[in-house]
């Protein structure tokens, strides 16, 4: 399969639906450019941890209490949709 995409004055590009597709790609996640010895780049997709995933590579520190966790998921839960909130304000613009 080969699909193109145009790029912006601003250096942006749209990534075909059949790729995000293909990719699995969700908002937020990250589109690494690796460059090899030949010049060729290649694409890979870098997906965002989910809240879960990145609690299980962090080592759990026994003196956590069930208040500094409700506050750790409060914070990550307000961060999520303040991001949402900025791409969704940034959307009705255009």
């Amino acid at each position: 399969m080969t699909k193109m995409a145009t790029m912006t004055s601003k250096g942006q590009i749209t990534v075909p639906a059949e790729v995000r597709a293909d990719l699995q790609l969700e908002t937020g996640d990250k589109i690494l450019f690796e460059r090899d010895e030949h010049g060729t780049y290649r694409i890979a997709a870098r997906k965002r941890p989910s809240l879960v995933d990145s609690a299980r590579q962090r080592p759990i520190r026994s003196n956590v209490s069930v208040d500094d966790l409700d506050r750790l998921i409060q914070d990550s839960v307000a961060e999520a949709m303040r991001g949402k909130s900025r791409r969704a304000t940034r959307g009705a613009r255009r």
